[in-house]
């Protein structure tokens, strides 16, 4: 019974390394403000030479805005893109392989308009 405990042990340990070397990564910066350009990186050396997805969304409800960026990926299965933060709460970031990965935007930086509300005057 103890062959077959190590060796299941074994199987196991082995999957978990193979899975680990084969894993994808989505890398998005943990603090986004709006107006800022980011770097979005994405790993995979399974797909080393392709053109990968990334979808970037609001969101948003009852209406999300999408937008996506393409990457193509080096020899060893790395690439990355620039993206523009635009003024939303949160952005969505989902690529082949991996989980969403969801970010608040700082909009403190953000242009502020004016209001007709007369409690935003001055005096």
């Amino acid at each position: 019974m103890r062959t077959w405990m190590k060796a299941a042990l074994g199987v196991v340990v082995w999957a978990a390394c193979a899975a680990s070397a084969m894993a994808q990564t989505l890398t998005v910066p943990k603090n986004l403000t709006a107006g800022q350009t980011i770097t979005i990186g994405y790993s995979d050396s399974r797909r080393a030479g392709e053109t990968i997805t990334v979808t970037i969304d609001s969101a948003g409800f009852p209406s999300m805005i999408v937008l996506e960026r393409q990457i193509t990926l080096d020899g060893n299965g790395n690439g990355s893109v620039e993206f523009f933060v635009p003024e939303w709460l949160v952005a969505n970031f989902n690529a082949p392989g991996v989980n969403e990965v969801t970010r608040d935007i700082d909009l403190s930086e953000a242009p502020i308009f004016a209001s007709s509300d007369s409690s935003a005057t001055r005096e």
